[in-house]
């Protein structure tokens, strides 16, 4: 098996796993991370991560994987596998069919290949470096809308218990993209977001919170849809990242700025 192929069955057998749970009576429990960011995470996350690793060991064993639902690889070496198994956990804790699975692989520090799986509308989203981007194999592309005023964008509604810090931080800075945007949207899975800008769906997206497991795979995916994803300051994405920003490409800058003058100094 190739890399996108392993990926693509990886996210799968994760997606099996949520589209048999949806619904059910969950365990649900409140994580804190490094940070002291607060976030849930429900028992059908536990075992989309066991589904998806499973398929990664049993086709590369000696690769290293991170997982929003375990630790950072102490050596990553020259294959790390970038996984996030439940990607939009709070709509699926409560029955809300608006979540999916990421799955990315980097060789040497490099995306590679990803997979982003919606397995309740059956959308697959796969890309290879060089190679374009995909949904359920046909070839999609970014909008190409080039103003911030006549664009539809996403946005991670602020949530005072997950992060007292951040609360007011989100509440001025979506004020300001209802001011300067067509639309705004907010869906809760930054992932699917992110993949959704690169078939047209949406035109950009702002996350101050998201780390490596929400982007990578999307990334990937967007990048060879011939749009960009970068950091709040407009930085390539690295495993340490905390917030990010996605675009078709021609709104970049405009979201950038807007995100810019809220940060602190």
């Amino acid at each position: 098996m190739t890399m996108l192929e392993v990926a693509i069955a990886a996210a799968r057998a994760g997606g099996a796993v949520l589209r048999e749970t949806l619904g059910a009576r969950r365990a649900v429990a409140w994580k804190t991370d490094e940070a002291g960011e607060q976030s849930v995470v429900t028992d059908a996350d536990l075992r989309a991560d066991a589904a998806i690793q499973a398929v990664i060991r049993a086709a590369a064993p000696d690769h290293a994987i991170l997982s929003e639902e375990g630790g950072v690889p102490e050596r990553p070496g020259e294959h790390l596998w970038v996984i996030d198994p439940l990607d939009g956990t709070d709509e699926f804790a409560r029955g809300a069919p608006s979540c999916c699975v990421a799955v990315a692989y980097l060789r040497a520090g490099q995306l590679a290949a990803s997979a982003v799986y919606d397995p309740f509308r059956d959308e697959l989203f796969s890309a290879e470096r060089g190679q374009g981007a995909r949904l359920n194999g046909r070839p999609i592309r970014v909008s190409g809308v080039d103003r911030l005023a006549d664009a539809v964008v996403a946005f991670v509604s602020p949530d005072r218990r997950r992060s007292a810090a951040l609360f007011d931080l989100n509440r001025a800075l979506i004020d300001d993209l209802i001011g300067a945007a067509r639309l705004v949207r907010l869906y809760g899975s930054t992932a699917l977001e992110i993949c959704w800008i690169a078939c047209g769906r949406l035109d950009g997206k702002i996350s101050l919170r998201g780390r490596a497991w929400d982007f990578f795979a999307p990334a990937l995916v967007l990048a060879e849809a011939g749009g960009v994803c970068r950091d709040l300051a407009g930085r390539p994405l690295a495993l340490t990242v905390v917030g990010a920003i996605a675009s078709n490409g021609p709104l970049q800058e405009e979201l950038t700025r807007l995100v810019g003058r809220r940060l602190p100094a």
